[in-house]
């Protein structure tokens, strides 16, 4: 799933709630974000929000999903890949 494309925190993390919510224990969830530090305000929807990497470790945790990966921090192509426990 790509979420580089959404212009907003909350929408993105909302998402990851949805799909906690959905997957079965031992799923694996991978997605892809914006990795360059780029702000909200800009309200675009072709480069989205950034997110850095200690960011996404907060919103893993706060949705109680375990890292299994994460790559391309700082890219636009910021990978990662959870489970759910």
């Amino acid at each position: 799933i790509v979420f580089q494309h959404i212009p907003s925190r909350a929408i993105v993390e909302n998402y990851i709630q949805e799909t906690w919510r959905v997957l079965r224990s031992g799923a694996l969830f991978v997605f892809q974000v914006q990795g360059h530090s780029i702000p909200e305000s800009t309200l675009n929807t072709w480069v989205g929000v950034g997110f850095r990497r200690d960011e996404m470790v907060d919103i893993a945790h706060r949705n109680r999903f375990v890292i299994r990966e994460m790559t391309g921090e700082g890219t636009q192509y910021f990978w990662l890949a959870f489970t759910k426990p």
